[in-house]
């Protein structure tokens, strides 16, 4: 899910006879999906959310009893991926996490006929211990561009862009590529560094 999905429900999906309505929310200590089946049939649920590479995955439970996970990690990310029978009714499932991070960004199609000016992710890399974040990115010279975050209390600091308030009171990274004479697209390249446990954050300035 992006960054910026707190929460979202999906109504009336069918599969076989049944049908299901879904409720997502996600929280700084982990990830609810309620679940409501009615109709026939047999019918399971197969839930695997992405998390960063610095989350901790405390456990899971449905109505309160433990639900048996298994955990696959990547370069970029790792699942925790449940699969259970669902039941008629309500159901709710509940993953305990900590230090999960993301990041996303808003973008929106050009003008019939014009070329995109929109930020473009090119990669990113984690730090051995996790303790960093690179990211390579690509934009217009000298336009101001916002990554929307998610638990962006364990920044500690960031290196080629600078922390800001957004105006509903979030903080985000926002980036400005540095200014030239042409019109095409510049790389730049922002690191992220991630606080220690019970370490304060600090501020660190924009480098160009």
């Amino acid at each position: 899910m992006p960054a910026g999905w707190k929460s979202f429900e999906v109504h009336n999906i069918h599969v076989a006879g049944a049908a299901l309505d879904l409720k997502y929310e996600r929280t700084e200590d982990g990830i609810t999906l309620e679940m409501r089946r009615t109709g026939s049939g047999e019918c399971a649920m197969e839930f695997s959310p992405a998390l960063s590479p610095r989350a901790e995955i405390a456990g899971a439970e449905i109505n309160g009893r433990p639900v048996s996970l298994r955990i696959e990690r990547n370069r970029g990310d790792q699942h925790v991926r449940m699969r259970f029978p669902l039941y008629s009714g309500s159901s709710r499932l509940h993953l305990r996490l900590r230090n999960d991070f993301g990041y996303s960004i808003s973008s929106k199609l050009p003008p019939l006929g014009e070329r995109s000016e929109e930020l473009k992710i090119l990669s990113e890399s984690w730090g051995p211990k996790n303790e960093t974040l690179s990211v390579n990115v690509s934009g217009i010279p000298g336009k101001q561009y916002d990554l929307t975050l998610w638990n962006p209390r364990q920044i500690a600091s960031v290196e080629g862009a600078q922390l800001i308030k957004e105006q509903n009171g979030e903080t985000g990274i926002r980036i400005e590529l540095p200014a030239t004479d042409s019109p095409s697209y510049v790389h730049g390249k922002i690191l992220i560094h991630f606080r220690e446990e019970g370490s304060r954050p600090k501020t660190r300035k924009k480098t160009p």
